[in-house]
């Protein structure tokens, strides 16, 4: 090859490198991401209705299925929940803001009580008592041994939380639903359980009879 050739070859390459340079510099400025861009800090639940509630990303790390989404798209910034209601994102949202900073109180199992003030500390006692619409309703029952019945509309709450905690997997909201609706049950005869959730019984004096026997040990 003569000297001409490569010096023509030599120019060619270096006219080559500053091309593909100037390609990874425009890459770069286009996904901020490869420039080292931090992930969005605030993330929005898209609800049921289409509502767009926001929620801090650290707050939002305490429910695994969000956890895991985040981390295999850093720069997802929205998660859909079209199954869920937006009243109840908002509750999930109030927990995970809270207990961000709070740690929740582990609750001993099995329940040595019905009533959430000896299992629990009063923000989630307020927050798994409250109604529908987040008011608090506790009936005055602090020192009473069994709580008071909830309303058809608290109980369709709890289990509308209770399935949202256990598809988002919020472990510790997931318990703690699950004590109270535990807590309506304890101490409470099966005639008074059937009348709290509405629940038609099927079995005849007899039959009954029969699963008393077969059961007294655990329903006295």
């Amino acid at each position: 090859m003569s000297d001409q050739n490569v010096a023509a070859t030599t120019s060619s390459s270096a006219a080559g490198g500053a091309a593909d340079d100037t390609v990874l510099s425009l890459d770069a400025d286009e996904n901020p991401s490869m420039a080292g861009e931090e992930p969005p800090q605030t993330i929005i639940l898209i609800s049921k209705e289409g509502r767009r509630l926001p929620v801090a990303r650290a707050a939002l790390m305490q429910s695994e299925l969000c956890k895991t989404t985040l981390e295999g798209d850093k720069d997802a910034s929205e998660i859909p929940l079209y199954h869920i209601e937006g009243s109840i994102v908002q509750k999930v949202i109030d927990y995970l803001t809270y207990h961000q900073k709070v740690p929740p109180r582990q609750i001993e199992k099995p329940l040595p009580s019905s009533n959430m003030r000896d299992l629990v500390d009063k923000w989630d006692v307020e927050f798994i008592e409250g109604s529908a619409n987040g008011d608090v309703s506790t009936n005055g029952h602090s020192n009473d041994l069994t709580p008071p019945a909830p309303s058809s509309a608290h109980q369709e709450f709890l289990f509308k939380l209770l399935l949202a905690a256990n598809y988002l997997n919020i472990k510790s909201l997931l318990t703690l639903t699950c004590a109270k609706l535990a807590s309506l049950i304890k101490g409470r005869t099966p005639t008074q359980i059937r009348t709290i959730f509405n629940i038609k019984n099927d079995y005849t004096a007899a039959e009954e009879e029969e699963v008393r026997k077969e059961y007294k040990d655990l329903i006295g």
